[in-house]
């Protein structure tokens, strides 16, 4: 977690606009490195592992631009939909095959069921006439 206050400053001292426009311009120049490309990265390992890619991962993709981690990111959760996407593809699949195997036996003890019913009425009206 980032401290709120500097202690090797002192607590009085109040920022200058000197002290603003210096942040404003490293912010600047680190934005125009990043959008021209001039900008390498020294470390390897980045958290995301397409954030290194000099070309645009796929030509669909129109915004991509080297250090647009945005556009990475997206690619990234579309990834991961698409994942998501084909597992539930997967199971769909497996449960519309299990009910064409279920089916026939549902078929099978309706059958069964109605000819039960057909012999319970039978019986009943059977029954009826010998009291």
């Amino acid at each position: 977690m980032p401290r709120l206050f500097n202690r090797s400053h002192n607590r009085n001292q109040v920022p200058t606009v000197a002290d603003a426009r210096k942040v404003g311009t490293e912010n600047d120049r680190t934005r125009s490195e990043l959008l021209s490309g001039t900008h390498r990265p020294s470390d390897t390992s980045s958290p995301h592992p397409r954030s290194n890619y000099e070309h645009p991962p796929d030509p669909y993709c129109r915004n991509a631009r080297v250090g647009d981690t945005k556009g990475l990111v997206t690619d990234d959760n579309l990834d991961e939909i698409h994942d998501v996407a084909k597992r539930l593809k997967g199971l769909a699949e497996a449960s519309g095959q299990e009910l064409d195997t279920q089916n026939p036996r549902l078929g099978r003890i309706s059958n069964s069921a109605d000819r039960l019913d057909a012999k319970v009425v039978q019986t009943t009206g059977r029954l009826k006439r010998i009291k």
